[in-house]
């Protein structure tokens, strides 16, 4: 996958080896998996980091809350937002998550649990969502790091 945005290339790209003798490259891409390149050609850098999806986890999905991996987010290089779509939810709780971990989770600012709106902000740790059932589409915006936020469409 490539994009081009304000003079940088965007590319996602799935590694299963690599015989660069850079150290720092040989370190990442050790092990198969996806890697986000970001190349600035204005100021003729790159960076390599782990690409890392979202995922929506709870009993209101079919993976639970986390016995089996996560429901995944499909990053938009276009608009640099997460999304998921025809996500199936049972009336139930549920959070986002980055890569299968509680180390980086978001949930409603409410102070309780909260059932889910059509769009709103997300809090670092925040309480629990409760799912209406349906199918839905979400997107995270997760651009500025002080305001997370997202949109949730019903389309069933």
């Amino acid at each position: 996958m490539m994009n081009f945005s304000s003079n940088r290339l965007f590319l996602k790209v799935k590694i299963k080896a690599l015989n660069y003798s850079t150290t720092a490259i040989t370190n990442l891409c050790a092990v198969m998996q996806y890697v986000l390149v970001v190349v600035d050609f204005k100021k003729l850098t790159y960076t390599i980091t782990k690409y890392a999806p979202w995922g929506i986890v709870g009993a209101a999905t079919i993976t639970g809350w986390g016995d089996k991996p996560d429901q995944k987010f499909t990053y938009d290089l276009s608009t640099e937002t997460w999304f998921i779509k025809g996500i199936v939810l049972k009336a139930d709780q549920f959070k986002f998550r980055l890569g299968d971990d509680w180390g980086t989770n978001y949930g409603t600012t409410a102070a309780a649990a909260q059932a889910i709106g059509t769009s709103g902000g997300l809090k670092s740790g925040g309480e629990n969502f409760i799912a209406t059932p349906g199918t839905y589409d979400f997107e995270l915006n997760l651009k500025d790091a002080a305001n997370p936020t997202y949109k949730a469409t019903k389309v069933k």
